[in-house]
C-alpha cells in the first residue's frame, strides 16, 4: 500500500468539474468512494495510489459519476433561475419585482383592469392617482390599459422563465453521458429583460 501523488491529467476521461467548483471536485472525489488526504487544482494525495487509481477508472465514466453531476447542474440553475426573478422584470424603464407575492398582486390588479379596459359591466372604476411601486420605491403612474398591458408583459416573461427552466431540467435529467451533460449550457434559452 504505496501512498501517493495522482495527477488529474493522469487520469484518462477525467472531466474538469463543472463551473470549475472546488467544493464540486472535492465531493465528486469523495463519492468515488476512496481515501483522499487532500487534493489540489492539479491532483489528490491518496492514501493507496493503486486502490485510488482503480476507483478513479471505475469512478469516470460511470452512472454514479453522471447521477453526481447531473444533481449539481440541477443546483446551479436553480441557483439562477432563482436569480431571474430576484433581478426583477424591466419595463418601460423602470425595474418591477416579481417574487411570488409581487406576481399575485400584479395578476390581480392586471384583472381589474383587463375589466375597466373592456368596460365589463359592474367593473370597479379605475383610481385616478393609481400607480404601481418600483423596485427602488418609485412611483409609477399607469391608467388602466398600461397596468393591464404592464400586467400581460409580466405574465409572458414569467412564463418563459419557468417554460425554460422546465426544458433544461428535463434536458439535465435526460444526459445519459457526462459529455451530453456538459453540452447543456444553462445559460442559454433564457427571455431578455
Amino acid at each position: 500500500m504505496a501512498s501517493g501523488y495522482i495527477p488529474f491529467t493522469s487520469i484518462p476521461g477525467w472531466p474538469t468539474p463543472l463551473a470549475g467548483a472546488r467544493e464540486a471536485m472535492d465531493a465528486t472525489l469523495a463519492a468515488a468512494n476512496f481515501d483522499v488526504s487532500h487534493s489540489d487544482n492539479n491532483g489528490l494525495w491518496v492514501g493507496d495510489v493503486t486502490t485510488a487509481q482503480n476507483s478513479l477508472s471505475s469512478y469516470v465514466g460511470s452512472a454514479a459519476q453522471l447521477a453526481w453531476n447531473q444533481n449539481l447542474q440541477q443546483e446551479a440553475l436553480a441557483t439562477l433561475y432563482g436569480s431571474k426573478f430576484v433581478a426583477g422584470f424591466n419595463y418601460n424603464t423602470e425595474n418591477f419585482q416579481i417574487d411570488p407575492a409581487s406576481q399575485s398582486n400584479i395578476a390581480s390588479m392586471g384583472s381589474l383592469a383587463a375589466a375597466v379596459v373592456n368596460n365589463t359591466p359592474g367593473a370597479l372604476a379605475w383610481p385616478s392617482s393609481f400607480f404601481w411601486i418600483a423596485s427602488n420605491n418609485s412611483q409609477v403612474p399607469m391608467t388602466a390599459a398600461q397596468m393591464y398591458a404592464f400586467s400581460q408583459a409580466v405574465a409572458s416573461y414569467v412564463s418563459a422563465l419557468v417554460v425554460n427552466n422546465f426544458s433544461l431540467k428535463q434536458s439535465i435529467a435526460a444526459a445519459a453521458t457526462m459529455t451530453a451533460l456538459q453540452a447543456i449550457n444553462i445559460t442559454s434559452g433564457w427571455p431578455t429583460n
